[in-house]
């Protein structure tokens, strides 16, 4: 069976740094079915929009699935679920269970 080909981008105009991360995905070798992007590039940015294709050995290329990524400028809240493991209800029926939130804490 031939292998998958991966067809990997990003949105130039809506991405910050979009044109260095473009110059990246432009070289990856087809069945690079995971990238690897390095933090310099990602560092001075807090939005970007990948997308992928990808090609099987029938030369049938899937529609593009796009994916938004943006940094959270703050630390996100932990929150705490009290609640089992697993639960069964009856259809209709309502769950209520005590949740708190916690700062993270800096370092």
């Amino acid at each position: 069976a031939m292998p998958l080909e991966y067809f990997w981008s990003v949105d130039v105009d809506a991405s910050d740094n979009g044109a260095a991360i473009k110059a990246v995905l432009s070289v990856l070798a087809p069945n690079a079915s995971s990238v690897h992007i390095n933090a310099s590039l990602l560092s001075s940015g807090g939005h970007w929009i990948f997308e992928l294709h990808v090609r099987n050995s029938f030369a049938v290329t899937s529609a593009a699935a796009r994916h938004a990524v943006t940094r959270q400028l703050e630390a996100a809240p932990i929150l705490f679920v009290d609640a089992p493991d697993e639960v069964t209800i009856p259809a209709g029926g309502e769950l209520i269970y005590a949740v708190r939130a916690e700062r993270p804490q800096a370092g």
